[in-house]
């Protein structure tokens, strides 16, 4: 089973596991929110480490840690850079922000795995999540200023003569 396949699989399971299908992944601040609250409802979370992969709100994620914390367990932000078609060659890179003991136990399983590169952030989670918006947000700038100088170069390119390119 080549790893693609296995993390498919793991996908589904999870969902399936939750009660999720594929379209309710955690995509956003409530659906994150509404997970958690109920693993509160059904578990004990003691020791438990939560390892959120979305990008979700730097604020949801101050909250979302505290709420956990109250049930002893540890909640670690691990944003990716990159998506599925350069995670199953190993090539995201992962911002993980969060305890460095817990940390220290996660990194292994995207280092080398699913990660060309682990940043390791500050003690607050939503360290993690600063970091993951502002690549956004930088990521966003690149795309429009080159775009804004590609339009620009063949808008040069059209208004000379015909005989006057260099």
């Amino acid at each position: 089973m080549s790893f693609s396949q296995w993390y498919a699989n793991l996908l589904r399971h999870l969902c399936e596991t939750n009660g999720l299908t594929d379209e309710k992944q955690v995509n956003n601040d409530d659906t994150l929110k509404s997970l958690l609250q109920q693993a509160y409802d059904t578990k004990d979370l003691s020791g438990k480490i939560f390892v959120d992969c979305s990008t979700v709100h730097p604020d949801t994620t101050k909250a979302v840690t505290e709420e956990i914390t109250k049930h002893k367990a540890t909640y670690l932000a691990a944003p990716m850079f990159g998506g599925p078609a350069i995670a199953v060659p190993g090539k995201l890179v992962v911002a993980i922000g969060g305890p460095s003991s817990a940390v220290e136990n996660v990194k292994p399983y995207f280092q080398d795995v699913i990660a060309r590169k682990v940043i390791v952030c500050k003690e607050e989670p939503q360290s993690a999540s600063m970091l993951k918006i502002a690549g956004c947000v930088m990521s966003q700038l690149r795309k429009d200023r080159d775009s804004s100088t590609n339009s620009e170069m063949q808008q040069h390119h059209h208004s000379q003569p015909h005989g006057s390119r260099q």
